[in-house]
């Protein structure tokens, strides 16, 4: 990404001094012509007509080199985009996949002195993070921003390898098994969720493709995630490929993106800030289903609210890369710690 806006600054930098250039350029043409017309006009030579016809002919000249200055930029900038994109394709991936072993039941996920450092960067986000995330407790892990909160559970589906320390699910190393298998066994709602310009439906199944075709499986979800049910399936969402697209608001993009996960046919629930883009009745609606729904499947909730997590059964407070505190509600407000300040802090807004 770095390159990428490098080697733009570059482009529009260059093709801003062409740019500059062509524009003076023809303006001191177009005013020595024009003083030459007058001349040509004063001395008889030419018609007033003429000069006005002459003028016209300047004029449509700059602003046809200004347009194909412009679109040669736009050129410019759209080749340098397709060779980095071409470069990404090409470049191998940090993780290798070499586990022959299939996840298929995970019950307790530990991670044990993890340390990782995202690349290209020389700041630990985790520093020796140890922790027992349990199939049959719901789990809530907290923090303040840049903590290390989601980063747990990138490493977890493996898009990065810890630097040091080792994630065990049921007392093997997670290298162990096969990626593919890993990650169907979560069902994962990321904060920076994408909703793509397809049909309802589609956006829907993507997380259970060989289910695509359960209609009743797909309203199903999504009346869980709190999405209207009489809603149109096959429907575009969006419109940028169809005039006759759905818009959505930001809330129903989430609950969409929630409807997603719930589709999926993984044991284990993974939400980071599931709620962040609901109003105060669908963030309680969909709180209460998450009890329902989920009482006999696994629970990971990355959350700020800390209203949403008081009933959960661990609560794992993160801070500088290192779990702080543990315990439930009442457990973490009797220490008087970090949870309680936070807790504490947002309960004065609400009186």
């Amino acid at each position: 990404m770095i390159s990428f806006l490098n080697g733009k600054k570059k482009i529009i930098r260059k093709y801003g001094w062409l740019e500059s250039f062509a524009k003076v350029l023809p303006f001191l043409a177009v005013f020595a012509g024009g003083v030459k017309l007058v001349i040509d006009v004063t001395k008889g030579v030419l018609e007033p007509g003429d000069f006005l016809y002459f003028i016209g002919i300047y004029i449509v000249l700059i602003n046809s080199l200004d347009s194909l200055l412009q679109e040669l930029a736009t050129v410019k900038q759209h080749m340098f985009a397709y060779d980095k994109y071409r470069e990404f394709l090409g470049m191998e991936t940090m993780v290798k996949d070499n586990g022959t072993r299939v996840l298929n039941d995970p019950k307790v996920i530990e991670f044990d002195n993890v340390w990782f450092r995202y690349p290209r960067t020389d700041k630990d986000v985790l520093k020796g993070l140890s922790c027992l995330l349990k199939y049959d407790e719901k789990n809530a892990i907290i923090g303040l921003n840049g903590a290390g909160k989601t980063t747990v559970i990138k490493l977890l589906l493996r898009f990065y390898d810890p630097d040091k320390g080792k994630i065990l699910i049921d007392g093997t190393d997670i290298k162990e098994y096969s990626i593919e298998s890993l990650r169907k066994c979560f069902g994962v709602a990321f904060q920076d969720f994408n909703i793509f310009s397809v049909s309802l439906r589609e956006n829907v199944v993507f997380s259970n493709w060989e289910e695509r075709n359960n209609d009743e499986r797909v309203k199903r979800s999504l009346e869980y995630a709190g999405f209207p049910i009489d809603c149109e399936l096959d429907r575009e969402v969006g419109k940028e490929f169809s005039e006759t697209g759905r818009g959505l608001s930001g809330g129903e993009e989430q609950k969409i993106a929630i409807a997603r996960c719930v589709f999926s046919s993984a044991n284990f629930l993974i939400m980071d800030e599931p709620t962040a883009a609901l109003d105060a009745y669908a963030e309680n609606a969909l709180m209460q289903k998450f009890e329902e729904y989920y009482k006999d499947k696994g629970l990971i909730i990355i959350s700020h609210r800390l209203r949403n997590v008081k009933g959960m059964d661990n609560i794992f407070v993160i801070s500088d890369g290192r779990v702080l505190e543990k315990g439930n509600h009442d457990q973490l407000m009797e220490l008087h710690g970090e949870y309680h300040r936070l807790f504490m802090l947002q309960a004065e807004k609400y009186e």
